[in-house]
């Protein structure tokens, strides 16, 4: 301990037990995202069938219902667009350039360019920007996977039978609110983050490397996919989900038999994905851009050397 009162990095991780230590990372890649009534649309879901066919993990939640055309006017040399967003009134601030003006025709506003055409932001654009106001978030109610053998049954397939997407329909949904799902494809890797502590109480001849190889290369999709949905399910804790709710980590859970018998001290999952057009949160979580569920796998603060479990 330093004179001023601080922790060197040496006195840290002087008590913790294992000179190496391993932790499992997990990483969505790909997304695929649709109101829930548009689940069974083969033709809109066409040019998505790529993506969604490698989507085994699925989220149902809550999106705030967008409501355009609400009102809009001139201002600061742009227009300033108001909607309704979840049933309450926003506003939008959009550049006008290059001689392009405001105009309205009936109930339907948009921007005339300076050759005569018409033009106006797309929806894509005003979820993004009502996404960085912090204004479009996706509500989590239920968290579930589909693999199959082989990994033959996708997200969708289970969405489209999936009873829990029915009573949650059949609940009633919030006033000004749209049921949505989200498909997310995990990437077909595993990152390994080991520490190397050379104060700990006991040195390895580097069995614990081994250890931590055999399970970066044996961990399958299967694994990978059962791993992700449990820790996010514990990490949300969303409203519909019982399972892995208060029970995750623990050593009687299958998808986490690997990393118990190569003694792993940790697991993450990540979902930290460009283009997603919605925060994301529950009754638990605050809305983000991005989320880490990061859990310590043993009690024993002496193994506890990557994060603090849950956050």
């Amino acid at each position: 301990m330093l004179e001023d009162g601080l922790t060197t990095k040496t006195d840290l991780f002087a008590g913790k037990k294992f000179d190496i230590e391993h932790s499992l990372g997990l990483m969505a890649d790909g997304f695929v995202t649709l109101p829930a009534r548009m689940i069974y649309d083969n033709e809109r879901l066409g040019p998505n069938q790529a993506i969604i066919r490698k989507c085994h993990i699925y989220m149902i939640g809550l999106v705030p219902t967008v409501v355009r055309n609400v009102d809009a006017f001139a201002v600061n040399g742009g227009f300033r667009e108001v909607l309704s967003v979840g049933g309450l009134e926003r506003t939008i601030d959009w550049q006008l350039t290059d001689g392009r003006i405001l105009e309205k025709s009936g109930d339907r506003f948009f921007v005339r360019e300076a050759d005569g055409r018409t033009s106006y932001p797309n929806d894509v654009q005003t979820t993004t920007r009502l996404k960085s106001l912090g204004l479009y978030n996706f509500e989590v109610l239920y968290i579930g996977q589909a693999f199959g053998a082989g990994g033959s049954r996708n997200a969708l397939t289970r969405l489209r039978k999936h009873e829990t997407l029915q009573k949650i329909s059949l609940n009633g949904l919030p006033k000004d609110h749209d049921l949505y799902v989200l498909m997310i494809e995990v990437k077909r890797a595993n990152n390994l983050f080991t520490f190397i502590n050379p104060n700990a109480q006991q040195q390895s001849e580097g069995d614990r490397i081994d250890n931590g190889l055999q399970v970066l290369f044996t961990i399958d999709d299967a694994q990978r996919t059962a791993l992700f949905e449990a820790a996010f399910i514990r990490y949300f804790e969303p409203e519909y989900n019982k399972t892995f709710k208060d029970s995750f980590p623990s050593t009687n859970q299958k998808c986490l038999e690997e990393c118990y018998a190569k003694d792993f001290s940790a697991i993450g999952a990540e979902i930290h994905i460009d283009g997603m057009p919605f925060t994301l949160s529950s009754a638990k979580v605050a809305p983000k851009d991005g989320h880490s569920a990061f859990f310590d796998l043993h009690s024993d603060e002496s193994r506890q050397v990557f994060f603090t479990a849950g956050t």
